[in-house]
């Protein structure tokens, strides 16, 4: 699944989940919710030692406008 893929799952499902899981954020893996966690860093932290970088994503689960936007990018590095 992709992000996008996520970020639609939770879009349509926004209401239902939000009555479930309201302020909190999302640890979202194949159109589902895998975990919900009090802040970013703890989802973003628990999806990276469970599933790796870049095979999950992370949405926190509150209206629109209240919403705080964290973008990141699956990097590697290479030695020089």
């Amino acid at each position: 699944m992709t992000l996008k893929e996520n970020y639609e799952f939770f879009e349509v499902n926004f209401d239902e989940l939000y009555k479930k899981y309201p302020d909190k954020f999302l640890v979202l893996k194949d159109r589902a919710v895998i975990n919900a966690f009090d802040s970013f860093e703890l989802a973003a932290d628990y999806g990276i030692s469970t599933y790796g970088l870049g095979n999950f994503s992370v949405q926190q689960c509150a209206p629109k406008d209240q919403r705080t936007v964290f973008i990141s990018r699956r990097v590697m590095f290479a030695g020089v």
